[in-house]
């Protein structure tokens, strides 16, 4: 069975992942803390998914790429992982989704250099070990952060699976890294 993978952050509330734009109005504060991420970063939250009809922020964001993988490439590129607050994470069978509200976000360019440089599709289960795929860019891009002593972004050109609608995660399995 194929899975994805969506962090467990601190002040969940209920058992219900919802999209940051839904977020806003059922728990406030939570939106609020969720919203820090974009720091600097605003212009995320106006990127069209014309493919959903939807903004970047009216979708769940999972990546195919098992956390401690991603962990293992920063433990390498010399980040301290200890030190890292993403240890929890839901595991998310694929076949839950409905995959006409699923699609693929693959980085064509630098994002930060061009903001529209993504292309969106629809998902496609037989692609998993391409969306499982940590490019040699993800890898430069922690080793340069570590150079730099700067904090990575974790997903960086890590392919996202965006989803448009809501997920109930009671009693899914939650994978522990710390």
């Amino acid at each position: 069975m194929d899975y994805l993978y969506h962090r467990v952050v601190d002040n969940t509330q209920g058992n219900i992942l919802y999209p940051l734009n839904e977020l806003k109005n059922i728990y406030p504060e939570a939106y609020k803390k969720h919203l820090e991420k974009y720091d600097g970063r605003e212009h995320l939250l106006e990127t069209k998914i014309l493919i959903l009809n939807c903004l970047w922020n009216d979708v769940l964001h999972f990546t195919a790429v098992e956390p401690r993988i991603l962990f293992n490439n920063l433990a390498e590129a010399g980040f301290d992982t200890k030190e890292l607050v993403w240890k929890r994470w839901y595991k998310i069978p694929v076949s839950g989704l409905d995959p006409t509200n699923t699609v693929t976000c693959i980085y064509r360019r630098d994002v930060s250099l061009i903001p529209d440089a993504r292309s969106f599709a629809l998902f496609d289960s037989s692609k998993m070990e391409n969306y499982r795929t940590v490019s040699t860019e993800t890898l430069e891009y922690y080793r340069e952060q570590f150079k730099q002593g700067l904090r990575p972004l974790f997903f960086h050109r890590v392919p996202h699976i965006l989803y448009k609608g809501t997920i109930e995660v009671e009693g899914v399995e939650i994978v522990d890294l710390g």
